[in-house]
């Protein structure tokens, strides 16, 4: 009766091993469409809270899995789900997100499940001239307020509306991004400090 017993936890116990939880997951490996977007709302750990929105535009036409095409300008929506302030969180920030919406300029609404997978820094002037040649129209911020940090330009496919990829995670400086889903099947950032997402910042959203 104890051998069977055993036997029985042992096999419990493998199944778990080989089929975690959905917040043990994976978000990069576990999409099926990657979407390369420029964030078009902020956010600020010091003042934001669970609820808030979240708002992003594709920056290219991207060809889905399906066939279709998603054109260039199509938002994402979503929100923050969980947030902690420096002060608040014992000198560690934190803030998970969660896409769930997907319109087209053309009105076509429908729910997704869209998981932040990659962050990069707002580019800057001088990033923005080498991808196009030329300075961004109509522009009216100095070079002080634009250059945030370092960051690519759209790359020759993206132009092209093909689809590309960036490096999982966050290249914004002192930014984290956790590889694994929160129990809820949001992405987290962390930092030492407060969190400043900003406004053309680009991201790689996966949906699930």
């Amino acid at each position: 009766m104890k051998s069977s017993i055993a036997l029985s936890f042992c096999l419990l116990f493998g199944l778990a091993q080989s089929h975690p939880s959905f917040g043990q997951q994976d978000a990069s490996s576990k999409a099926k469409q990657a979407v390369l977007a420029e964030l078009t709302s902020k956010l600020d750990t010091k003042s934001a809270k669970a609820g808030d929105a979240i708002t992003a535009k594709t920056i290219a036409d991207i060809k889905m899995n399906d066939g279709s095409t998603l054109p260039k300008g199509s938002k994402l929506s979503g929100k923050v789900t969980q947030v902690e302030s420096k002060a608040a969180g014992n000198g560690t920030a934190s803030v998970s997100v969660l896409f769930d919406r997907l319109m087209t300029k053309d009105g076509q609404s429908k729910p997704i499940q869209g998981v932040l997978v990659a962050i990069a820094p707002r580019p800057s002037v001088s990033d923005q001239i080498a991808s196009s040649g030329s300075l961004p129209q109509a522009s009216t911020r100095g070079v002080a307020s634009t250059a945030v940090a370092t960051g690519a330009g759209l790359n020759a496919n993206e132009e092209r509306g093909e689809n590309s990829s960036m490096p999982s995670g966050s290249s914004v400086k002192g930014v984290q991004l956790d590889t694994k889903l929160a129990a809820d099947g949001s992405a987290v950032l962390h930092s030492q400090k407060d969190i400043h997402l900003e406004s053309g910042m680009k991201i790689e959203v996966g949906l699930m």
